[in-house]
């Protein structure tokens, strides 16, 4: 009889748990960082004609400014603070920084930005560079004693420049590497839900299944799991589905999905003669049909039914 335990032992400590969470987070938003900073950087200067709400408005006599300053500074502050962490891991870990690294507006108080001739698609591929050379470097700086702040300070400013300049593209999230109990795809992707590192769930991206996030940490596979997390890039989620991608994207028959609007009363807007159903609406819908299966065939009883009492065979 065997005597090992390992695997009745969970070794993975809270730390553990904080830093790799923390990390995925860091390790996702640096794979996008390079087209958010060109999204941002062509935002710079003015277009000739800005969008209107139609409203009448009085006239001003004063020219516009030949620059929008909010998203140059932004821009600028988000490629310094990449550079000063080049430089710094460069420096601990005995590493060759990129030569890019040295194409910047620099102070006496360090980088500043970029160079005021940088283009969108030139501050693309400047931070791309910087970007990849720390992702390469991931492994390494994790096991470092700085590792945490570097994560924490990455995810903050980041976090902090998509908010103010949001767009419409594939995003990178941390994914882990488990079915999902209702619909056992592998499309397990984690979403925060709170400022602390924490304040996670575990999110299905095919039937948007969302596990509790308290008893997620306590889970003894997740939390072996979660120092193993994957990055993946998946688009934006839509709000509304062509009936054609809903049956795509849910697997579904058009006669399943035709019932969810008669029979369910799943809501439909019709535009220019195509009609379209609310995608979370359909997951919901899928997902509640789904759970009933799962617990009618749970109820159901394994092998040969007793005979009943009384009765005698032959």
């Amino acid at each position: 009889m065997s005597t090992d335990v390992s695997h009745d032992t969970d070794t993975t400590d809270d730390a553990t748990i904080d830093l790799a969470v923390t990390a995925s987070y860091a390790r996702a938003k640096l794979v996008n960082a390079a087209d958010l900073v060109a999204h941002v950087r062509g935002q710079v200067a003015p277009g000739s004609a800005q969008p209107s709400d139609g409203q009448p408005r009085a006239s001003s006599s004063e020219a516009p400014l030949p620059i929008r300053v909010d998203p140059l500074e932004a821009s600028d502050r988000v490629y310094a603070h990449l550079l000063n962490w080049v430089h710094y891991w460069a420096s601990v870990l005995q590493v060759q920084p990129p030569v890019t690294a040295t194409y910047a507006w620099a102070t006496d108080d360090g980088p500043q930005g970029f160079r005021s001739t940088v283009t969108p698609l030139g501050a693309w591929g400047l931070t791309h560079t910087l970007t990849t050379w720390l992702l390469l470097h991931h492994d390494a700086i994790r096991r470092q004693p700085d590792a945490g702040v570097y994560f924490a300070a990455v995810d903050d400013f980041l976090g902090q420049l998509r908010a103010r300049f949001p767009m419409r593209a594939p995003r990178a999230r941390p994914t882990l590497p488990r079915p999902c109990p209702v619909c056992a795809t592998e499309t397990m992707t984690i979403e925060r839900r709170g400022e602390q590192v924490s304040d996670l769930a575990l999110v299905c991206g095919y039937c948007a299944f969302e596990g509790e996030a308290k008893a997620l940490l306590k889970d003894r596979g997740i939390r072996s799991l979660v120092t193993d997390i994957r990055i993946e890039e998946a688009p934006e989620p839509a709000e509304w589905w062509t009936k054609a991608q809903a049956i795509d994207q849910m697997r579904l028959t058009a006669r399943t999905l035709n019932r969810y609007i008669t029979d369910d009363g799943l809501e439909t807007q019709t535009k220019e003669g195509v009609v379209w159903v609310k995608a979370d609406a359909v997951r919901d819908l899928w997902r509640g049909k789904q759970v009933r299966r799962l617990a009618t065939n749970m109820r159901r009883p394994v092998g040969a039914e007793p005979e009943p009492a009384g009765e005698v065979t032959a």
